[in-house]
């Protein structure tokens, strides 16, 4: 293996395009992973407890995202054809 360098390369990041509209599975997964990362990163020794605020935390949001898309998917107009 040979690893190139080109310094005026550049790459743009667009969310949410490789996978479109992501699926519920998606932003669950993304959650716990995230969790995942936390603890094994961040919260280890006396920052520990904090684990139960982010594991809340990262429940709320995942919940308020997916109510959200259900939402907008109920209010949604319909699409001229």
């Amino acid at each position: 293996w040979q690893v190139w360098c080109e310094p005026s390369a550049r790459v743009v990041h667009y969310e949410h395009k490789s996978s479109g509209n992501q699926s519920t599975w998606l932003v669950v997964e993304f959650h716990r992973s995230v969790y995942r990362y936390y603890c094994k990163h961040h919260a280890r020794g006396v920052r520990a407890p904090l684990r139960i605020v982010a594991a809340v935390g990262l429940i709320a949001r995942t919940g308020l995202i997916l109510l959200s898309r259900s939402l907008h998917r109920s209010t949604r107009r319909p699409e001229r054809t």
